[in-house]
């Protein structure tokens, strides 16, 4: 290998160690109508806001109180009962954010 080479792989060692330490400082929050796989957030350290679900009276959080399995059957067994959602609230972030600032 060449000095040339070598130099180039060098600095790119450095670049990827500093990518990598910005991406450890940037939190991605999403709410959760993405719908991301667990497996990806966990991987990617990836906060989620959840959206509001109701059934009647009845209030969930998607992803929290209620599974999206859960969601499904609720649909299928009461076909008459047609649900609402509501978008996350201001109220509803900052439990992400901090969870996005406990992981560093």
């Amino acid at each position: 290998m060449g000095a040339i080479t070598t130099g180039v792989w060098a600095v790119k060692s450095i670049v990827d160690k500093e990518l990598d330490n910005v991406q450890r400082k940037i939190a991605q929050i999403v709410d959760s109508a993405g719908s991301i796989p667990r497996d990806l957030m966990e991987k990617y350290r990836i906060g989620e806001v959840a959206f509001h679900i109701f059934f009647g009276e009845q209030q969930y959080r998607e992803n929290i109180s209620i599974t999206s399995q859960e969601f499904y059957e609720h649909m299928q067994s009461r076909p008459d009962q047609i649900p609402k959602t509501a978008v996350p609230g201001i109220a509803d972030g900052p439990g992400a954010i901090g969870i996005g600032i406990l992981q560093g």
